[in-house]
């Protein structure tokens, strides 16, 4: 059975999807007008940010350096 472009555009917007000119790829209705996506890059980038000062946290004796660390975690649970 042969399907027509338009066919297949028309299905895959029945299950909310999209073809995107732009990617020339189909996408999640609204994915293109997202103005901020979480990369794998900055996944990686807080996980090692939150790694480091999670073992500097641990191992510290200074209480300013802890007090440091808690408000920047801080920082970022306001962020998600």
């Amino acid at each position: 059975m042969d399907y027509l472009p338009k066919d297949i555009k028309d299905y895959l917007f029945g299950y909310g999807f999209v073809y995107s000119e732009k990617q020339k790829q189909f996408r999640p209705i609204g994915y293109d007008s997202l103005t901020t996506m979480i990369t794998k890059d900055s996944i990686e980038t807080a996980y090692s940010f939150l790694h480091q000062k999670q073992r500097i946290y641990v191992h510290s004796t200074l209480d300013w350096q802890k007090d440091d660390i808690t408000k920047a975690v801080e920082i970022l649970e306001k962020m998600l």
